[in-house]
């Protein structure tokens, strides 16, 4: 077994031992092959979903953003939302995408990291 697996072991255990809570992943994509991040997602959206836990992940990586909207999909991407922070100058704004609207920014190159 690779990193990426002892990765996502690692993910599905904390979010399995905080049910009814939260679980934060910095970096997401970190340990992890881009050819497997849409079944990575679509694992932890299905644990978090089980466990009734909220996961929040950060990433700068255009390829996790494309693969969590890929994996997490059918009735999990009504689970789903991504929100960007932007800085402007001394301003910090949130912009919100459900799964639709990350698919509409993916589909046209918007600059969504």
């Amino acid at each position: 077994m690779g990193e990426g697996v002892s990765r996502l072991l690692s993910i599905i255990l904390a979010i399995a031992t905080s049910g009814d809570g939260i679980v934060i992943i910095d970096e997401c994509e970190n340990g992890i092959h881009y050819s497997a991040m849409p079944k990575i997602w679509e694992a932890i959206a299905l644990a978090a979903r089980e466990n009734n836990c909220q996961v929040i992940g950060t990433t700068h990586s255009y390829e996790c953003l494309e693969a969590a909207y890929n994996g997490i999909s059918g009735d999990l991407a009504n689970d789903f939302s991504y929100i960007r922070i932007d800085r402007t100058k001394d301003k910090i704004t949130a912009k919100y995408f459900d799964h639709d609207l990350l698919k509409v920014a993916i589909d046209t190159n918007m600059e969504v990291r």
